[in-house]
């Protein structure tokens, strides 16, 4: 299944993210325009959608170099359209 970004600015959170639904939700507010941070949150997302047994200390190594993936400027040309 291949995951859906969706905006949620009423959350607290940066990101969050449903394996079962494959729903990420991104609050795009709380980026602030920092389209970096916003990258970073995509692809951080996206290793918990795909990885979803990975503990957060993992998660947070992993996405160091998935930021430059194909799948995550998708996902931000998805958002910016919305």
């Amino acid at each position: 299944m291949k995951p859906k970004i969706r905006i949620n600015n009423k959350m607290k959170a940066f990101g969050t993210e449903d394996d079962r639904t494959g729903i990420i939700e991104i609050n795009k507010k709380k980026h602030k325009g920092d389209k970096a941070e916003l990258k970073d949150t995509i692809a951080h997302e996206l290793h918990h959608f795909k990885h979803p047994k990975a503990t957060e200390k993992a998660t947070y190594k992993a996405t160091k170099s998935e930021v430059r993936s194909s799948e995550v400027n998708k996902l931000l040309r998805k958002l910016k359209n919305k």
